[in-house]
């Protein structure tokens, strides 16, 4: 397996998911790799029920007092239970979710995370994930990616089909030279991409952004550098000759062109004459010009 290979040689991709994936411009594993985490999501010590607030998103450490409640309405079953104790208890709820009553054994204790909210005199949490004590000290303040996604994918899929891949031998060959590394004091680059998607804490998370950025400043500049240089041996074959018709333009706006509007339109025909194509960048504040610029180049 390597950066070409299709996704769909990936292990659980199929036609259907592949489709779905090449809305988010991801065909292959490399596609797949470079489609970075957009945010993280670390999961928070788990708290008591009697510690929890209005409006929180935590995880709540308790025991199941009760058997779980399937309710039976017009639209959807719900799913209903509480942990905690007499002095402070948590409603938990699960819309269309029954099969969650076989998961949760009165007197056990589980781990729930999700939003918390005060209805009257109770606090509710909906839609709660459940982990076991042990799962959940795992995950405890780790860093879990959160993807861009579409319409059939799911975060979990992507995590899922990343880590999988990310599971096998290296997959991008470090192209910069270990001194330039240690001049700049950047990680490895296959060490960068392991680590933007599944950081081990903070530290390693600016390292390996630190590296991605650095690569895209130094593509850009190269890119550039090459078609500067390209430039000078490429022939201009539709050099501009006669410009009058930008005077009679200029003359018919509603203002005058300032100094240094003047000096760039007078820089870009010189280009535009020249034997060689013009590769010319023109830069300013917002409303200094540039599109006026452009037109009359046009």
């Amino acid at each position: 397996m390597n950066q070409s290979t299709s996704i769909m040689e990936i292990k659980g991709i199929g036609e259907k998911t592949a489709a779905l994936f090449q809305k988010l411009n991801i065909e292959t594993v490399g596609d797949l790799l470079l489609h970075y985490p957009r945010t993280y999501v670390q999961f928070p010590v788990a708290k008591e029920v009697a510690e929890v607030t209005d409006g929180e998103t935590a995880a709540v450490l308790g025991r199941v007092r009760k058997m779980p409640v399937v309710r039976r309405t017009r639209s959807m079953p719900v799913t209903v239970t509480t942990i905690g104790t007499d002095e402070a208890e948590l409603e938990l709820v699960w819309f269309r979710m029954p099969y969650i009553k076989s998961q949760l054994a009165p007197g056990n204790t589980y781990v729930f995370y999700g939003k918390v909210a005060r209805k009257g005199s109770r606090f509710v949490m909906e839609q709660a994930a459940i982990y076991s004590g042990e799962a959940y000290a795992a995950m405890e303040q780790a860093f879990l990616p959160v993807y861009g996604l579409t319409g059939g994918i799911s975060n979990n899929l992507v995590t899922k089909t990343v880590r999988s891949v990310l599971g096998r031998e290296e997959l991008f060959k470090e192209y910069l030279p270990r001194e330039i590394r240690s001049r700049y004091k950047l990680c490895e680059y296959n060490y960068a991409i392991k680590e933007i998607h599944f950081p081990e804490n903070m530290d390693t998370l600016i390292a390996a952004r630190n590296r991605l950025v650095f690569d895209e400043f130094f593509l850009f500049i190269l890119n550039m550098q090459y078609h500067k240089e390209k430039r000078i041996k490429e022939a201009n074959e539709f050099e501009l000759r006669e410009d009058s018709f930008t005077d009679e333009l200029i003359a018919r706006l509603p203002y005058e062109l300032t100094g240094a509007q003047k000096r760039a339109l007078s820089e870009v025909k010189r280009d535009m004459r020249s034997p060689y194509v013009m590769q010319r960048l023109i830069q300013g504040d917002v409303g200094s010009g540039k599109t006026i610029i452009a037109f009359l180049a046009m």
